[in-house]
């Protein structure tokens, strides 16, 4: 809404999972942590695009909600595909664990594809390379951090790497 005018309008159509009593609360559950991931992760996306595109992003003006719309198209059909997979694993007896690890991976892709394309887009002059850089190494941080993984998903720390 911008002034009390709608500015655009959304429309979408998503699948019902009839689900047994048994399985209900896990399929909840895990459905509210793969939209929490994206929708944070789709927020620092945009944020970190920002942040390469502007010497002061918190000052920027215009609407750059087209990159958070954009994330979520480029993920949407997995989520949908994710939820069909966590109530066929649900069904089966497992947790449904395993698509969590997946869906942060779906994740790391689509935020690193957005942010390549959105920020080696125009005038290459223009552009300042290391607050790139600097806001790249933000999303990366953001998407191997313990917030998404640990907090979030409820993945496994990174196990250490043996000299």
């Amino acid at each position: 809404m911008d002034n009390m005018k709608a500015r655009c309008w959304y429309e979408t159509t998503f699948p019902l999972y009839p689900l047994d009593d048994a399985i209900r609360e896990t399929f909840t559950q895990r459905t509210k942590q793969l939209i929490e991931a994206a929708t944070d992760t789709a927020g620092v996306t945009r944020s970190c695009i920002k942040e390469a595109w502007f010497k002061r992003p918190s000052e920027a003006k215009g609407d750059t909600a087209f990159l958070t719309e954009a994330f979520f198209s480029h993920t949407e059909s997995a989520f949908y595909a994710h939820l069909q997979q966590l109530k066929q694993q649900l069904q089966a007896g497992k947790d449904g664990k395993a698509l969590l690890d997946v869906w942060h991976g779906e994740l790391k892709k689509a935020a690193l594809d957005l942010f390549d394309y959105w920020t080696s887009r125009g005038d290459f002059e223009a552009v300042n390379p290391r607050r790139i850089a600097q806001a790249h190494r933000r999303l990366n941080n953001w998407l191997h951090g313990k917030k998404l993984r640990t907090q979030i998903l409820e993945l496994p720390k990174h196990k250490e790497k043996a000299a």
